[in-house]
């Protein structure tokens, strides 16, 4: 990439970032909606089904002092998804997964996975990289994956998004 960050620190991405994420591949996609038609889901759901691909949705991201941060996307019809350091727990040695923000050569990249015996299993990586626009100012680009499997009947399935961000403008007084 002729514009990556490779010099930029964590202390130059600090703060709030927002901008667009497109839903770039959803696997599992078509045998849900097969399931859910079975299970007589109404029709207003499968057609929000349907058009989640390929559609864009807002996405925010803010990193704190601390290299703490938490990821939000906001998926019509799924609603929220928000994902942060916090929900980094321990791994099944009980050690602790450190989940602070890293940034090596203008990339970083956070993945975590997790099973809930009762509900299913969730995954998710979150990378990127740190792009130059001009001198001082950078946008961030990259992929967003989720992985969910529910234990209900329903599919795996995956949905990966594509995103593009720039620094947000406060306009505190």
């Amino acid at each position: 990439m002729p514009n990556l960050a490779v010099y930029a620190t964590i202390l130059d991405i600090i703060g709030e970032w927002e901008g667009t994420a497109t839903l770039t591949s959803f696997t599992g996609y078509e045998e849900n909606r097969a399931f859910f038609m079975d299970k007589g889901a109404p029709d207003y759901f499968i057609e929000q089904f349907d058009n989640m691909k390929g559609k864009e949705s807002p996405i925010f991201l803010e990193i704190d002092e601390d290299y703490g941060w938490e990821v939000t996307v906001d998926v019509d019809p799924m609603g929220e998804l928000s994902i942060s350091d916090l929900d980094f727990g321990y791994d099944e040695n009980d050690v602790e997964i450190d989940g602070k923000m890293k940034l090596e050569k203008g990339r970083f990249q956070l993945a975590n996975s997790e099973r809930d015996r009762d509900i299913g299993s969730a995954a998710f990586n979150f990378s990127g990289s740190v792009l130059t626009i001009d001198e001082g100012n950078y946008a961030l680009k990259g992929s967003l994956t989720l992985s969910m499997e529910f234990d209900a009947g329903t599919f795996p399935f995956e949905m990966v998004f594509d995103y593009d961000m720039l620094r947000s403008m406060n306009t505190e007084e």
